[in-house]
């Protein structure tokens, strides 16, 4: 089927079809990414990464402590 014939048939003139096409060719990724997705995945990772700098925190506490045990026990 020819272009003219589906224009005609969905009553557009064959350049606005052609400036829909362009449209989408220029900014198509940007027309049908997914925000909702990237934005839940931002907090996602902003939510593991203060997870795991608290687990961080907590290491560096138990090493502490357990490093001033091994100097009151006297082990080395």
């Amino acid at each position: 089927m020819v272009l003219s014939d589906l224009c005609d048939e969905a009553g557009i003139q064959p350049s606005q079809y052609y400036r829909w096409q362009k449209a989408l060719f220029e900014n198509g990724e940007a027309a049908l990414s997914d925000k909702r997705g990237q934005k839940a995945c931002d907090r996602q990772i902003a939510e593991l990464e203060a997870k795991l700098a608290t687990k961080n925190e907590v290491m560096s506490e138990l090493l502490e402590a357990h490093v001033a045990l091994k100097k009151s026990l006297g082990v080395s």
